[in-house]
């Protein structure tokens, strides 16, 4: 990009990052995606069991087995397959699991559907073993559930992001004197610089209704 254009590349990244944590990775959109990740997993568990859910064929060819990346290379249908899954795969079958006799199951898609998403804490801090122990003791006394299936109803993890990284494809500014910069380099903006760098939050969610002391 030659140096004239360096305020606009300042201005996609800075609106890059906002959008990151202010939408893509905003805490309810983290809390629907891990509800969404603990429905997929409970089905693939329930599939792996015996089973028959009812979905579209090209997603149970995914909830059925497990497959790995160098099964994509040996087998095309797989990639095929996976070519085919959208949106309305996810939801059609979430729409039927709600009234699936597992009360697992039934439960996540359930709350989901009515968006009753699970209560989110994202900090920079680092979530403690008391605190995962606490929710999932109080989700096994609440629903009257075993300790594996109580692992369905919560989430804990990291979200990261980086506004822009350096290595790799990186943004090069050509300046006046035909020299190359990397965008970094070349910005007054501290702030830029800093984009470069890894931001990680943590994260624990956990149904609405709980009621932890």
């Amino acid at each position: 990009v030659q140096e004239k254009g360096i305020y606009s590349i300042e201005n996609f990244l800075n609106a890059r990052r906002l959008m990151y944590w202010q939408v893509y990775l905003h805490k309810t959109a983290v809390s629907a995606e891990r509800m969404m990740v603990n429905i997929i997993k409970r089905a693939h568990y329930l599939m792996s069991s015996g089973e028959n859910l009812i979905m579209s064929d090209c997603l149970r060819i995914f909830l059925k087995q497990n497959y790995t990346i160098a099964d994509f290379s040996e087998k095309p249908t797989l990639l095929h397959a996976f070519g085919q899954l959208d949106d309305n795969d996810i939801w059609g079958a979430i729409k039927i699991w709600r009234t699936n006799n597992d009360p697992i199951l039934s439960r996540l898609c359930t709350m989901l559907l009515q968006r009753h998403l699970f209560k989110i804490v994202l900090t920079s801090e680092s979530i403690k073993k008391t605190q995962i122990d606490e929710v999932k003791d109080s989700i096994k006394k609440h629903y009257a559930i075993a300790s594996k299936d109580a692992a369905y109803l919560f989430s804990v993890g990291t979200v990261s992001n980086a506004g822009y990284m350096m290595e790799g494809e990186s943004i090069n500014i050509i300046t006046k004197k035909g020299e190359i910069m990397d965008i970094a380099e070349a910005s007054d903006l501290a702030n830029i610089m800093a984009l470069s760098k890894i931001v990680k939050k943590n994260y624990l969610c956990w149904p609405k209704d709980l009621s932890l002391p």
